[in-house]
């Protein structure tokens, strides 16, 4: 399905609604994940291997932090500022979060992403081939 062409428009608007929440294309969308301006470049197969498992080859800087504050709130995302006494996390659907370590109750390190495993699955064949049609115009 990822190599029968589809209509890379159609694509296109169902990457805006499912995509773009966490990863930004072409100047658009959410910076949580990685930028998929280039997404094309890497072929099909990778692609197709990163949406549906996408903590086989997940990078450091995408590790999910799970963070419990002193005050009971529970936080998920990514690190994207540390230094010794406070840091930044970027969460999904909401502006960066700034803690100071001294409010962090436990903070915990996964090598899991944000993104869930089969993310696809709920998609129509047409869907998917719109999508990757989109997906490989992007270079």
């Amino acid at each position: 399905l990822a190599e029968t062409p589809g209509d890379a428009a159609a694509g296109k608007e169902l990457a805006r609604a499912s995509c773009m929440i966490c990863h930004r294309m072409l100047g658009e969308g959410t910076a949580i994940g990685p930028d998929l301006s280039g997404a094309g470049a890497m072929g099909t197969e990778a692609l197709l291997r990163n949406i549906l498992t996408p903590n086989i080859q997940l990078e450091s800087g995408y590790y999910r932090h799970d963070i419990k504050l002193r005050d009971g709130t529970v936080l998920s995302g990514f690190l994207s500022r540390e230094n010794e006494t406070s840091l930044t996390l970027r969460q999904i659907g909401a502006d960066e979060r700034f803690i100071q370590k001294s409010d962090i109750e436990t903070h915990d390190i996964s090598r899991t992403s944000l993104m869930p495993e089969g993310l696809i699955d709920s998609f129509t064949d047409a869907q998917i081939s719109n999508l990757f049609s989109y997906l490989k115009t992007l270079r």
